[in-house]
């Protein structure tokens, strides 16, 4: 009877394990079929997305192709077009500084360098026309382009903006006027502050090359004499008036190569610089006077004093006067001294030096404050501001 039980035991062992074993068998079997499933199932999921991802790039890139640019983005790839068509033809490059170069769209548009506007514009009701300039800067190269479409847009550059507010003035009559043949800030309040190179200049006139001539507002240069040199007409170290060779020259050649950055540098144009000398029985304020006598090709230098005085609109101003402090906005906003590049022409030391807008012969190695002078490119583009401390124009 034991050995019938242990036969028992046995045989029901044996169910035992080959019901595990045909349990396990389809536990495995159905772990390898989803295994399967899901192989399948991530192959056909990576194809579809695949397709899905092929169709977005193929729809971006046709997007893209039919897009119309902005006016801005025009500006733009007419500029880079020019740089590479200047690239190519090095030799077309201006040779002298102050010398311009220009190449118009449509030879950039046959050499392949860049779309036709219609392409562009995707408009073919609007006809557009424009260039590409490049400046030689001292050796370096200043980009920009120019772009006209009607009605519908031009390139504003600074220049032109300026001159449009010729006429548009302040209730106490300060705005721009046209004098001497050039466009000049007058009166006591005119809107015409200007950010550049992260201070604020005042826009002073646009001569008659259509060069944009700005006068730091800012402080960032240290009270300086003009000059201190031994003067043999009066035995001492009053200082020489010959601006060439003057302390504050050296003074603001210093601020200019410290200060500005390689690519501000190309936006100041080389221009003369007025050094003739007057005296305070000299009346003429249309500049014969000071530019009797050129300094050329200067990036920085001083105002001359015959145009701090014609920013007054007293009609009584001249040097010495003190009515020239009246209406004029050079004598409103600095509160003390400041150096013109003006000499006297009767005392070797004597200079012109700024006070409430008057200008004062004083000796060259008084202290006063410096201001320096320089002019932008004719070309510089307009891009936004009123000319107010809150809204300075800005350049692009």
């Amino acid at each position: 009877m034991l050995q019938t039980e242990q036969e028992d035991n046995k045989m029901n062992m044996v169910i035992v394990t080959i019901f595990f074993f045909c349990y396990n068998k389809e536990r495995k079997e159905a772990c390898f079929m989803d295994s399967k499933k899901k192989k399948m199932y991530i192959i056909l999921g990576s194809v579809v997305g695949a397709i899905v991802l092929l169709i977005m790039i193929v729809a971006i890139f046709f997007l893209l192709q039919n897009r119309s640019l902005s006016y801005s983005q025009m500006e733009e790839r007419l500029l880079e077009a020019g740089q590479r068509y200047y690239a190519l033809h090095k030799e077309l490059l201006p040779k002298e500084d102050g010398e311009t170069a220009t190449v118009d769209a449509s030879t950039l548009v046959q050499e392949e360098l860049i779309k036709s506007f219609v392409d562009m514009t995707k408009d073919e009701n609007t006809s557009c026309n424009g260039s590409a300039t490049v400046t030689n800067t001292r050796g370096e190269y200043y980009y920009t382009s120019y772009i006209s479409c009607g009605e519908a847009y031009e390139t504003e550059l600074l220049t032109a903006h300026i001159k449009d507010q010729l006429g548009v003035l302040t209730q106490d009559q300060s705005g721009l006027y046209e004098l001497n043949n050039e466009y000049v800030y007058r009166g006591e309040r005119p809107q015409n502050i200007l950010h550049f190179a992260g201070v604020d200049w005042r826009i002073i006139k646009v001569d008659k090359d259509g060069y944009i001539m700005l006068l730091l507002q800012d402080d960032k240069i240290d009270r300086s004499v003009w000059d201190d040199r031994y003067n043999v007409d009066t035995n001492g170290n009053e200082g020489i008036n010959d601006y060439e060779k003057s302390r504050i020259r050296t003074t603001v050649n210093n601020f200019y190569n410290d200060y500005f950055t390689d690519n501000e540098k190309k936006l100041i144009a080389s221009h003369s610089i007025c050094i003739g000398m007057r005296n305070s029985d000299t009346t003429s304020l249309d500049g014969s006077t000071e530019c009797s006598k050129l300094l050329e090709n200067e990036a920085i230098g001083l105002i001359p004093a015959y145009d701090v005085m014609n920013a007054s609109l007293d009609s009584t101003c001249k040097p010495e006067s003190k009515t020239c402090q009246n209406y004029n906005y050079l004598g409103r906003i600095f509160s003390q001294g400041w150096w013109t590049v003006t000499a006297n022409s009767r005392i070797s030391s004597f200079v012109y030096i700024i006070n409430r807008g008057v200008p004062d012969p004083v000796n060259a190695f008084t202290f006063g404050d410096v201001r320096p002078v320089i002019y932008l490119q004719q070309n510089v583009q307009y891009k936004s501001g009123i000319g107010t401390l809150e809204d300075p124009y800005l350049i692009k």
